[in-house]
């Protein structure tokens, strides 16, 4: 709840209430929770979503982020990646 709590107040978002639970998504392998259709979808939540872009943006993590992945000798660099973008509409 602490860590959510946190997330929300660096974004400058409401908490969530109180009475929310929590699950726990994303803990098994990936594949069989993929397979279950089940997603954290931020794209779902747009107010959430521009704090994060702007956040990114504001400090071009993507483009750190390219020039790690480069600098490890990755084999290639996602072009959503190198350009800022997301999944999202």
């Amino acid at each position: 709840r602490t860590f959510y709590d946190r997330v929300c107040d660096f974004l400058g978002i409401d908490r969530f209430p109180t009475n929310y639970s929590f699950k726990a998504h994303s803990t098994e392998e990936r594949k069989a929770y993929t397979a279950a259709g089940k997603k954290a979808d931020l794209c779902q939540h747009p107010e959430a979503l521009e704090k994060v872009r702007a956040f990114l943006r504001e400090r071009q993590e993507h483009q750190h982020i390219a020039k790690l992945l480069a600098q490890s000798g990755a084999p290639w660099v996602s072009r959503r990646l190198l350009l800022g973008e997301d999944h999202c509409p």
